[in-house]
């Protein structure tokens, strides 16, 4: 019996990103799950104040320059089951706008679309304390991927990075990022480096941190995060070598609001309760209602391992008394 077909793991989150001058990057993200399928919509926002000079210095056209992209998001997993996160394969579909206002510069904006696609496993490795969450990550990733002709080349990147938790609070991660040009005439960029650790001192108060070393201009961040009940917040400081004199530049916040799991988590809670019931039993010389107590975790979770082994153990255990009985009948 499959699991029914439940929303779960819905949020949503907001951003905002106070860049360099007068910039600034606005976003939301919203997210949900059903089952091994999910969903996700987001739009970001840059919008930069520009005054055009004329050759004696005075204002002439005024506006905004403007990049805007809308991301909707789909991913499936295959393979899982409650030793194995699985394979997850997903896909961005984008469309982007770049608009220059034409006071400034007639026939300068343009609209296109964009791909990414990315595959990422969990499993456990080198991992030194007890829970039931994979603690090493493995994902690659192709980004701004375009059929669409667009005046300059877009910044399409390969990317492969690894995360691994080698204790409960700690997390460490690190990405290997390769530009490609398609256009033989614009060379890429070299490839670069990131990585980066987030550190939980609390259930609800943590630090990150990160360093991207690209070129000459290497950019640190750090930052903590406040998880609340149903909300969370995330405030970061960048800072690299275009930062001004202002304190606000590179400053960012999100907020990322707990929709809900629909049930996800009385429904884990109730299969890890009937999942300890059956050891009681069967510990208890009660192997048929053990196995049946088992039988039900897997009519809620059918991924469920631990419950298939010891099914199958407790029927191994059933044939092997039924020979004995049959052995003493005979004698």
């Amino acid at each position: 019996v499959r699991r029914p077909w439940r929303r779960r793991g819905l949020a949503l989150a907001l951003l905002h990103h106070s860049w360099i001058m007068d910039s600034n990057i606005e976003g939301v993200i919203y997210t949900t799950r059903f089952d091994d399928f999910g969903f996700a919509a987001a739009a970001k926002f840059l919008y930069v104040p520009f005054v055009e000079k004329d050759e004696w210095g005075r204002d002439g056209g005024k506006g905004y320059y403007i990049e805007t992209i809308g991301t909707v998001n789909l991913s499936y997993n295959i393979l899982s089951n409650y030793y194995f996160h699985g394979l997850s394969f997903g896909a961005n579909l984008k469309l982007a706008y770049m608009g220059i206002p034409d006071t400034v510069a007639p026939g300068q904006s343009v609209f296109t679309g964009m791909v990414d696609v990315g595959v990422l496993t969990r499993f456990n490795f080198l991992k030194f304390y007890a829970s039931s969450d994979n603690n090493f990550s493995i994902g690659a990733t192709f980004r701004n991927i375009s059929p669409l002709p667009t005046p300059d080349p877009l910044p399409t990147i390969a990317s492969f990075g690894i995360a691994y938790s080698p204790i409960r609070p700690l997390l460490i991660a690190v990405d290997f990022n390769l530009p490609v040009s398609f256009d033989p005439h614009v060379p890429a960029e070299r490839f670069y480096f990131a990585g980066g650790f987030s550190l939980m001192f609390s259930p609800f108060v943590g630090m990150q941190g990160g360093i991207k070393l690209k070129g000459g201009n290497p950019m640190l961040s750090l930052g903590t995060t406040i998880d609340l009940v149903a909300v969370s917040f995330v405030v970061n400081y960048n800072i690299d070598l275009t930062n001004s004199l202002d304190p606000l530049d590179k400053f960012s916040i999100s907020a990322r609001f707990d929709l809900g799991d629909q049930g996800r988590s009385e429904a884990r809670t109730e299969v890890e309760k009937l999942y300890l019931e059956g050891i009681d039993l069967y510990a208890a010389g009660k192997v048929d209602e053990a196995i049946a107590k088992w039988k039900a975790v897997l009519e809620l979770d059918p991924d469920f391992t631990p419950a298939s082994d010891y099914i199958a153990i407790a029927e191994e255990t059933k044939k092997l008394d039924r020979e004995i009985i049959d052995r003493q009948t005979l004698e």
